[in-house]
């Protein structure tokens, strides 16, 4: 079992239009994109058993949150990145290991958001220069950008 100071994260860059989505996250008080924690459990079947969710459906979870839809099984199956992380957290002020994969949704028009999500449509310079936002988010997309790995060109 991972000790509870390592945090597993999907994190998703929904893209349209040379834009990405930021959603708030009234917990931090911030815009972020969509991101959740993997899930672990105890197999019951096996006394030392522990399950983990695969990063694809962490991901489309995250996803499926933000949008109020499923998707198909095959649709997020390859992370752009993988980011390993030691820095203290902004909630709590403990220090932890954050283990986050990174992928991208790609959508060719606007899509509706789940009922009660607050979101807007920003450029990746309006992302790294809008207040409210998470650091973690523009950590996130400024190393995409460094690796050349974001595709977000209408």
């Amino acid at each position: 079992m991972l000790p509870a100071t390592h945090i597993e994260i999907a994190a998703v860059v929904i893209a349209c239009q040379g834009r990405i989505l930021a959603v708030h996250n009234a917990r931090w008080g911030s815009f972020t994109i969509p991101m959740t924690k993997r899930r672990r459990w105890q197999d019951p079947a096996v006394l030392s058993g522990v399950r983990e969710e695969e990063w694809s459906i962490t991901a489309t979870r995250a996803v499926a949150e933000v949008l109020g839809r499923t998707l198909p099984k095959e649709e997020l199956r390859k992370s752009l990145s993988q980011v390993r992380q030691y820095k203290q957290s902004d909630i709590d002020g403990i220090w932890k290991l954050y283990d986050i994969e990174i992928f991208q949704f790609k959508v060719k028009e606007e899509p509706p958001l789940a009922p009660g999500v607050i979101a807007e449509w920003l450029t990746p310079g309006e992302f790294q220069a809008r207040e409210p936002m998470s650091p973690t988010a523009r950590f996130l997309l400024k190393e995409l950008a460094k690796g050349k790995k974001l595709a977000i060109a209408s």
